[in-house]
């Protein structure tokens, strides 16, 4: 299977999982301003912090940025700035999917879902879990992570039975999910995924 079987065949399971609540889910209408990217802004000098207080450092990203944000799920996100505009895949009251560069180097898809239960990472992670056992998917790595507001999330790398490895980055936005996925370079994946900030 070549990589954008594999690829497809992730996307598939996306989409799969997102409609394995659908006869239990209510539609909440969405009417918001579609995403937009906005230029990288440029650093402001850090202010003095006392050194009694322990530091958090941050490593430089390893490409020039640019940002991605959506106003309407609440996210923002750096990315790669020669990678151009993300172009929207579709979506609709359950969901939406943007993609990122579509290479042999890298690929990146942004999908925001509507699921049941609401808020609970760990059944949302469940749910992939099974799917991916269900298809011959197996997890090589798992790391539980939480971001700067305190909210958990996670990030997965799967292997598919021709060998090809995908990257997937999970955590919560209010009543909906967050959701990225892609293949190809699998650790620039990790880092755009580290860029991840919730709105608000």
């Amino acid at each position: 299977m070549n990589r954008k079987v594999f690829v497809l065949m992730i996307l598939g399971v996306v989409l799969l999982t997102a409609c394995v609540a659908a006869e239990e889910a209510t539609a909440i209408p969405v009417a918001s301003p579609s995403p937009v990217v906005l230029p990288t802004q440029t650093a402001v000098p850090p202010t003095p912090i006392p050194t009694d207080l322990p530091t958090l450092t941050t490593q430089p990203l390893s490409f020039v940025a640019a940002t991605y944000r959506d106003e309407a799920a609440g996210f923002e996100l750096d990315y790669p700035a020669e990678w151009g505009k993300p172009f929207s895949m579709g979506g609709g009251d359950r969901g939406s999917i943007m993609q990122f560069r579509v290479s042999e180097e890298a690929q990146l898809d942004v999908v925001v879902l509507l699921w049941d239960p609401k808020g609970d990472l760990g059944a949302f992670l469940a749910n992939h879990h099974v799917a991916w056992d269900t298809s011959g998917i197996n997890v090589i790595s798992e790391e539980a992570t939480t971001l700067a507001d305190g909210r958990s999330a996670a990030r997965i790398v799967v292997q598919g039975s021709d060998g090809a490895r995908g990257f997937f980055f999970f955590t919560t936005l209010g009543d909906r999910y967050l959701q990225l996925s892609g293949g190809g370079d699998l650790e620039l994946l990790a880092e755009i995924s580290r860029t991840v900030r919730p709105l608000g």
